[in-house]
């Protein structure tokens, strides 16, 4: 199945090859109540930063925390998490293990959207655990805006879930007092961070095992779901991953044996390109961003599909 659709989507790689992550930066996945957001750790330009970061994470510190700052207004918009967590309706606070860090804000980085950066006191060098990612550009936090030459230091991007920092962003929020006057309302709890195994760069690893295969294909086309149309070769009231099975099984049969399937949808006497062009418009679905919706524009569509071939070709034996 997948030497079929590298073959047909050699075309797609070449032409528009994409802006990988590194393959040497760790990535770490966030997962909280609103979904999941993974990171690439700039190791190699906030060394300091990233083992500090890290250590909370294999330390399963961050599990079972929330969300407990989510600040928007006209100059910045943020959410912050990394050390409160909630027991018995109350707001506790967890005691960090390690003393501060050094602040890398001469890094170079811009607190961008989607970026991961330390949170801090008016001490430079403050940090511990927390953390907070920029919804929006805050460029106000970079170290060029403040008199001692210390900013807030950015130690790696947002590669997956910006739908999710979206989501938590919107959030209401209701004010508890001291730190936590941003609160949101219900809470958002961090299940858990964790480093995420070699091959998370590929986009369409949506299930994070290293590889894009025929599980990351059914979590996208659950969100392919649509009315009965051409496509919907068995008949079921859906198109999903059953015809997506059909068009890639049959995709080389036909030269052969000259048996031509429904999988043949505009009647051409061959499976080619075309069916999978026509199948892949039938599962338009527009609306809120959706987990198959890997250019985050709003709609699981054809241009999601050139994601999964691109990333097909990367783990292909």
């Amino acid at each position: 199945m997948k030497s079929g659709l590298a073959a047909v989507f050699l075309w797609v790689f070449l032409l528009s090859a994409p802006q990988f992550c590194s393959a040497d930066n760790p990535k770490v996945v966030i997962g909280t109540s609103e979904g999941d957001m993974a990171f690439e750790l700039y190791e190699d330009l906030t060394p300091i930063t990233v083992e500090n970061f890290l250590h909370y994470v294999n330390t399963d510190f961050y599990d079972s925390t929330v969300i407990h700052r989510v600040d928007n207004n006209p100059d910045y918009s943020i959410i912050q998490g990394g050390k409160y967590y909630i027991e018995n309706y109350q707001v506790f606070a967890k005691t960090p293990d390690r003393g501060p860090i050094i602040n890398e804000s001469y890094n170079g980085l811009s607190n961008l959207r989607g970026t991961i950066a330390m949170a801090r006191t008016s001490d430079p060098n403050s940090a511990t655990c927390e953390f907070f990612v920029n919804h929006r550009d805050n460029v106000l936090f970079d170290k060029a805006n403040y008199p001692d030459g210390y900013g807030y230091c950015v130690f790696g991007k947002l590669i997956f879930g910006m739908e999710t920092l979206d989501a938590i962003a919107s959030s209401d929020i209701n004010d508890i007092g001291g730190p936590l006057q941003q609160f949101p309302i219900p809470p958002i709890y961090v299940y858990g961070a964790y480093v995420a195994p070699d091959g998370f760069w590929l986009k369409a690893d949506l299930n994070y095992d290293g590889s894009v295969d025929e599980q990351d294909l059914d979590q996208i086309c659950e969100n392919w779901l649509s009315t009965v149309k051409l496509s919907d070769l068995q008949v079921s009231g859906a198109i999903d991953f059953q015809e997506f099975s059909q068009i890639a099984a049959r995709w080389r049969w036909t030269s052969v044996w000259n048996r031509f399937s429904r999988a043949d949808i505009d009647n051409s006497g061959r499976i080619d390109f075309l069916d999978y062009a026509l199948l892949a418009q039938d599962w338009d679905k527009t609306g809120a961003e959706l987990r198959g919706d890997l250019n985050l524009d709003g709609a699981v569509d054809y241009s999601d599909l050139t994601y999964i071939a691109q990333d097909w070709l990367e783990t292909k034996p």
